[in-house]
């Protein structure tokens, strides 16, 4: 289920008489759906001939995401996250930047096992009728449970936090120590995971799910629209949706990129110092950073992009919307950005088992194996500038 530009989500509520108002409509609906009533010019958005994508090419896609990809992604994301949680756990999550990992891998698990829920049977009533029927995601919209997809938004503002306190650390060594305590740190984590995570709740109340039948073309179809609530609170509910949907992704993007660039300019300088001083030796520990800090970036990057320029141009073509003339190419990106979330929340693990040498070790002790190399310093802590840097 995307959230993308759900402000134009009222749209679809032209096309759709519940029963309670009274079915005109002259053909039976199958029994539990509601019917379309169409005036003779309407088009459904998802069937409007303006379209530039049709309607079966973005089925097709959201079926492959939805039932394919995030099936296998969260088989690689569910067992990596936990063993991220408990190495990070191991080396001490009084560190600073551990605690940051850890509260990232909790995240993106909670966020991945949502998801997996959400779609555990579209595969099943994809075969058995085609349909986009998903029983789960009937469970959870009616149960007010949409709200733990804002756990996507607490991985980002970690990833933020993250890059922030690294680029901290390096531009301003002692005083990094001294201002951004452990405690500190945690009482920031929790405040945020339950203000971003809290405020989807208020957000995803605004869904409910529904077999919609046309009765021009004897079809159904399981889609979202809005419940009555957020129609009374709109205002207030579109106001959240912009700050989750756009500047919360700009604000993420924004601040890795610049930390991110100053930690790279400041760690390579630090390195060429030290060779012009003979201490190659000695820069191992700034290589190693720099290369995960750029993997963990730009991947974080990559996967935002999209969402980020998928909001703006809801601004700018007010019918690439859910329920605009554009609908099915509007859904194709929403699964695009839903399938790099996905990504960004399931590959972490092997940027950190690769680059970051402490956490390999202590990942290859939980399973009774030890390194033979110890040469590498940990490049998963806080770095540490010596006094002969600063």
């Amino acid at each position: 289920m995307s959230t993308e530009g759900t402000t134009e989500i009222t749209e679809i509520t032209s096309w759709i008489e519940d029963d309670h108002l009274g079915n005109r409509s002259n053909v039976s609906a199958p029994e539990g759906c509601i019917t379309l009533q169409l005036r003779a010019f309407e088009f459904i958005p998802w069937d409007n001939p303006d379209n530039l994508m049709s309607y079966r090419t973005e089925k097709l896609f959201d079926v492959i995401v939805a039932a394919g990809f995030l099936y296998v992604l969260f088989l690689v994301s569910a067992p990596t996250n936990i063993i991220s949680m408990i190495a990070f756990y191991k080396q001490g999550i009084k560190e600073r930047i551990n605690l940051c990992l850890f509260a990232q891998s909790f995240a993106d698990l909670v966020y991945m096992t949502f998801n997996f829920l959400l779609y555990a049977d579209r595969l099943y009533f994809e075969i058995k009728n085609g349909s986009r029927r998903v029983v789960m995601a009937e469970i959870m919209l009616n149960n007010y449970l949409v709200g733990l997809y804002g756990f996507s938004w607490a991985s980002g503002f970690m990833a933020m936090i993250i890059a922030s306190e690294r680029c901290f650390c390096v531009v301003s060594p002692f005083r990094s120590q001294r201002i951004l305590r452990t405690r500190t740190m945690a009482v920031i984590i929790v405040a945020a995971f339950v203000i971003l995570v809290g405020g989807f709740f208020v957000v995803g109340v605004r869904w409910s799910i529904a077999c919609l039948f046309n009765p021009l073309t004897q079809a159904t179809s399981y889609e979202v629209y809005p419940r009555e609530w957020y129609i009374q609170h709109k205002e207030l509910v579109d106001y959240l949706d912009g700050f989750y949907g756009l500047i919360l992704p700009c604000i993420y993007v924004l601040v890795v990129t610049v930390t991110t660039v100053v930690t790279v300019v400041k760690i390579t300088n630090i390195t060429s110092w030290r060779e012009k001083t003979s201490s190659a030796n000695a820069s191992t520990r700034e290589i190693a950073l720099t290369r995960m800090l750029i993997g963990t970036s730009i991947l974080f990057l990559v996967c935002s992009v999209s969402h980020v320029v998928t909001r703006i141009m809801i601004l700018f073509v007010p019918d690439f919307s859910i329920g605009g003339r554009y609908s099915n190419t509007f859904n194709f990106m929403s699964s695009v950005n839903e399938l790099f979330t996905y990504i960004n929340s399931s590959v972490n693990f092997f940027i950190y088992y690769s680059m970051g040498s402490k956490y390999k070790e202590t990942v290859r002790r939980m399973f009774g194996r030890s390194s033979e190399t110890k040469s590498i310093p940990d490049v998963t802590q806080s770095i540490n500038i010596s006094k002969t840097e600063a």
